[in-house]
């Protein structure tokens, strides 16, 4: 799995916001490879990032980010 698998399916699902869990579950790859893609993704400002707020936490305390292809 590389970025360019992670950046391809984030472009079919433009303007939605994913988490890395998502992510993971739609392309059926274990997530720590995910969030490998994604934070070079990241560091090449290839896809757009924010933190989650709160009421889309779901996992408790934990702070975690949504992503999405930069249009």
């Amino acid at each position: 799995m590389g970025q360019q698998e992670v950046a391809d399916f984030l472009k079919t699902k433009e303007g939605e916001w994913l988490t890395s869990k998502e992510i993971a579950l739609h392309l059926e790859i274990p997530i720590k490879a995910i969030r490998e893609s994604l934070k070079r993704l990241r560091k090449s400002n290839r896809i757009l990032y924010k933190p989650a707020n709160r009421e889309y936490m779901d996992c408790g305390k934990r702070h975690f980010f949504l992503y999405k292809f930069e249009e």
